[in-house]
């Protein structure tokens, strides 16, 4: 995992989360995702998504608000465009998340995010 990318994750979180209070558990999260996708053996794409897959918030749980603060273009910037659009999907997908990722066509963006939401839930344990 990149010291770089973490350290800007950081930064923008640190800079816009609502409750500084909740940033320490956030940010472990995010870090013990992006853990669990290494073990997994995903590519680097799905783990940087792992890394970032909250931060434009989420449909499926709303624990952080709409990003307000960073753009896509930034976000492509530090990780790339495969990786920002699988985040920007993992934010997107609403509540039951598995069940709706089920409902994608079948292919390479359904499996990574159904990879994804498999290492969230797993570094939430």
């Amino acid at each position: 995992m990149n010291q770089f990318k973490i350290n800007f994750l950081k930064e923008k979180m640190l800079e816009h989360t609502r409750s500084s209070m909740v940033l320490p558990s956030i940010l472990k999260h995010l870090i013990g995702t992006a853990k669990v996708l290494e073990g997994y053996g995903a590519p680097e794409y799905v783990v940087d998504a792992g890394l970032f897959h909250a931060i434009y918030g989420q449909e499926s749980t709303r624990i952080l608000s709409k990003n307000l603060y960073l753009t896509r273009a930034e976000l492509v910037d530090i990780i790339g465009h495969k990786s920002e659009n699988l985040t920007w999907e993992f934010c997107s997908v609403p509540d039951p998340r598995l069940d709706n990722i089920m409902l994608y066509p079948d292919g390479q963006l359904k499996n990574d995010l159904i990879l994804l939401d498999k290492a969230d839930k797993e570094a939430t344990g």
